[in-house]
């Protein structure tokens, strides 16, 4: 390595030979004539080596083989900067029945690198990475997004996950996404449900505040051959669309876990501003009762402003050991500390909840 720091008796810059030490920021500490030396990058001339160069990090392979013959080599590593995601769309029926649901895998390619005819598999399931330090990737300046419906997507059982196939011959740039069309479902059964849930433990004491409150939103489906689905689904974010005067109307999206077939969907899109509902406790008694154990009465109004009726799922949360000791209404029990009402509400109307529980802790 030369550097341009010596100066002659003219104060003229001259060349002078050292060794390269460490770089830091805009400096580099070089060492010459016995002394380190801390100069400006502007200021060095690299003296390169014969042979081939190589700027950027790269991988170099050497074989040795014991006659001069012709093969083919596989070579499988770990690497950063490429990644991939699923995503699906669904469209509803007008009235809410069914639904239309296309997928989508898109592949993104973070490095500077082109792969060209590459042979893509993506696997659905969850794989366990250790976590260590990755050199930070530069963030891509452009996006090129892509659609490419493909009918060879083939999906195989590995072990406990499930390998998709996206098909070979596939080219991916630097910097670049692309999207590549997964299934098209086109009649999948699904029902709407409104669904309320108590956020506040008020069976262990006296709780005299109002609680205002609307349902959520959920859509729940089936990944069955009759609901024309019958495959693995992995994890993604669905975004529900209807049908607004021949136009797309979003309606929201939910996350969905990797589904195994026979698995039932369920996405929660909102809440419903038009359904509301009102909470409160209307007697509480710790008194007289034996140690560790509370009664107390529930009353829940649901009032309706949508122009036809609603069934609401009102879901109690109950703590503890508990039994009804009334209700306005016959209740389910499909967990051991869930009380279930299915409510039936009229269009702009009115249905009322009550019940009384003792629990013991």
């Amino acid at each position: 390595m030369q550097i341009k720091s010596g100066r002659s008796s003219k104060g003229t810059e001259h060349p002078t030979e050292g060794i390269l030490l460490d770089v830091s920021g805009s400096h580099v500490v070089v060492e010459s004539d016995g002394q380190a030396r801390n100069i400006p990058k502007n200021k060095i001339i690299l003296s390169l080596p014969p042979g081939p160069r190589r700027l950027k990090p790269s991988l170099s392979i050497r074989g040795v083989a014991a006659n001069a013959t012709q093969t083919k080599l596989a070579l499988t590593y770990m690497t950063g900067g490429l990644s991939w995601r699923s995503d699906f769309v669904g469209r509803l029926s007008p009235d809410e029945t069914t639904l239309s649901l296309n997928a989508y895998v898109t592949l993104t390619n973070s490095t500077s690198a082109i792969f060209k005819n590459a042979n893509v598999r993506v696997v659905a399931g969850v794989v366990n990475r250790t976590r260590r330090a990755q050199p930070r990737l530069a963030r891509a300046e452009s996006l090129a997004m892509k659609s490419f419906a493909r009918n060879d997507i083939v999906e195989t059982p590995v072990s406990d996950v499930h390998v998709i196939a996206i098909g070979d011959n596939l080219t991916i740039g630097p910097k670049q996404s692309k999207q590549i069309a997964l299934f098209q479902a086109a009649t999948i059964p699904v029902v709407k449900e409104y669904r309320l849930e108590n956020n506040s433990a008020s069976y262990n004491r006296a709780y005299p505040a109002l609680l205002r409150d609307h349902p959520t939103i959920r859509y729940v489906f089936k990944n069955n051959a009759k609901s024309g689905l019958d495959r693995v689904l992995p994890s993604g974010v669905i975004r529900l669309y209807a049908d607004s005067d021949g136009s797309p109307l979003f309606l929201g999206e939910a996350a969905m876990p990797h589904t195994a077939r026979g698995e039932t969907v369920r996405l929660a899109t909102g809440r419903a501003f038009e359904i509301s509902a009102e909470r409160r406790q209307t007697h509480y008694k710790r008194s007289g009762l034996p140690k560790g154990i509370f009664e107390s009465g529930h009353e829940i109004k649901i009032r309706n402003g949508k122009d036809k009726p609603v069934a609401v799922f009102l879901r109690e949360r109950i703590p503890g050991e508990w039994r009804i000791l009334s209700e306005s209404q016959s209740h389910e029990t499909p967990q051991s500390n869930i009380a279930l009402w299915r409510v039936e509400v009229p269009a702009h109307g009115e249905t009322t909840v009550t019940y009384s529980v003792r629990v013991q802790f």
